[in-house]
């Protein structure tokens, strides 16, 4: 559930990565209610269900939150106005890397933990190395492998590699059910991806 938050009138994009969703929370606590950048709704999802029944109901109004690596800039700058926020960095079963045949990587693995995997360095050492590059320290331990995909930049380190691996990207819909895309399908152009307003990106798969 979520309630209405009290305006919060700047927030500078230098301090977004500091503040992150954390401390969102965190001052969310201290004024007793639920904060937001610049006076925008925030739903915390418990697990994957929680998070596609509220995209789902706010389609394209709602912006997913996980790191914020990207997020929390975009908002401080004007370059995202979402309605709400749905924030989704606590849902443990989206993060992970498993091998059974094809690479699988959850959704909401880091770049930290994508940087420091054993299994990555057997046969997947440009992607680990490419998340190793990914901003700072801090930028490496809040964001996550599907954000860097779903912000679609140019710049993204982790695009490459994913492309030369033949990744797919696995996304759920409340509604519709589960679709798996090629990767090189899914990115449209700059910051423009294939995901649908009420989908959410669980899944990475890499030959």
């Amino acid at each position: 559930t979520y309630m209405r938050i009290r305006e919060r009138p700047e927030l500078r994009a230098e301090d977004a990565l500091r503040i992150g969703p954390a401390g969102l929370q965190i001052r969310a606590k201290q004024a007793g209610s639920r904060l937001s950048a610049r006076g925008r709704r925030y739903a915390d999802a418990s697990n994957p269900e929680e998070a596609l029944q509220l995209l789902r109901a706010h389609g394209e109004a709602a912006s997913i939150l996980a790191g914020g690596s990207d997020l929390m800039i975009q908002l401080a700058r004007g370059e995202a106005h979402p309605a709400l926020l749905v924030h989704i960095e606590g849902i443990a079963e989206l993060s992970g890397i498993a091998q059974h045949g094809n690479l699988t990587i959850g959704a909401l693995t880091t770049h930290r933990q994508l940087a420091t995997s054993a299994r990555l360095a057997c046969g997947y050492l440009a992607l680990q190395e490419s998340a190793a590059s990914v901003g700072s320290r801090q930028t490496q331990e809040v964001g996550t492998l599907a954000g860097n995909i779903c912000n679609a930049s140019p710049a993204a380190d982790t695009l490459a590699p994913l492309l030369v691996h033949a990744a797919t990207v696995t996304l759920v819909s409340d509604a519709r059910g589960e679709r798996t895309l090629p990767l090189q399908d899914f990115l449209r152009g700059r910051r423009t991806t294939a995901r649908q307003g009420d989908e959410l990106l669980t899944r990475i798969e890499l030959e």
